[in-house]
């Protein structure tokens, strides 16, 4: 194998890219499951405001579902009402609270209920864009790394499950909660874009009793131990920030 590069060697050396692959964090993808709660951990919430934004340098959750999106609409005006949207939902679901925002196109804005009663679970959403949102006139706004990686060797790409247009990391440590807010996204985001493709992830609950170590994916390897560590403000500031 000398001198092959494998995509796996390229992300888990990549830091913050373990946007881009839920295993690269430790996650194992696969079905969801529920796991009790402790009270203490539903009704934890994880800011939505602050110097940067959250999901990203926030210590793991136990679930996870990763949607992208491709757009539907060419307007910008369309795009710009969406992530008006899109924010509003999120503050208030990372809050713990129901969702009250009238879908893009129009349509019911009542909460669809799923996650009542069950808190915020730490719940954390991080919108990300694809590199064809920067069509047309946002082509000048669009940042020079935004590039498609190259083939890898052994690469097996579904075009169907690959890309996107507009994305969003979902994070809780209740499964349900994650699911719901995959649904809020995707629902007011009606007319105006639509899903391409969702996967879930799963990881150790917090409070497990090897919750400090580094996890094994459902292959059995260390997944995510070269990772940058985000409680290093120097390597986040250098690498990330």
């Amino acid at each position: 194998m000398a001198g092959k590069v494998s995509r796996r060697t390229v992300l888990l050396g990549a830091g913050a890219a373990g946007l881009a692959s839920t295993a690269v964090g430790g996650f194992a993808l696969g079905t969801l499951a529920a796991v009790p709660q402790q009270p203490q951990l539903a009704s934890a919430a994880i800011p939505f405001y602050g110097p940067h934004q959250p999901g990203i340098a926030t210590p793991p959750p136990a679930s996870l579902s990763f949607v992208a999106l491709d757009l539907t609409s060419q307007s910008s005006d369309d795009l710009r009402s969406l992530l008006r949207v899109w924010t509003a939902a999120i503050s208030s679901m990372m809050a713990g609270e129901p969702v009250t925002t009238r879908p893009v196109r129009g349509g019911d804005p009542a909460d669809t209920s799923e996650a009542t009663g069950l808190g915020p679970s730490r719940l954390t959403v991080t919108v990300g864009f694809g590199p064809r949102l920067f069509a047309g006139g946002l082509a000048s706004r669009r940042p020079p790394a935004l590039i498609d990686l190259p083939a890898f060797p052994g690469d097996a790409l579904e075009p169907a499950r690959s890309d996107g247009d507009l994305c969003a990391q979902v994070c809780a440590d209740d499964p349900q909660v994650a699911y719901h807010a995959v649904r809020t996204l995707t629902r007011l985001a009606a007319g105006v874009a639509s899903p391409r493709w969702v996967q879930a992830g799963f990881r150790q609950p917090p409070g497990g009793a090897m919750n400090d170590a580094t996890p094994r994916n459902l292959l059995g390897f260390k997944d995510g131990t070269d990772n940058l560590k985000a409680s290093s403000e120097t390597s986040m500031a250098r690498h990330v920030w």
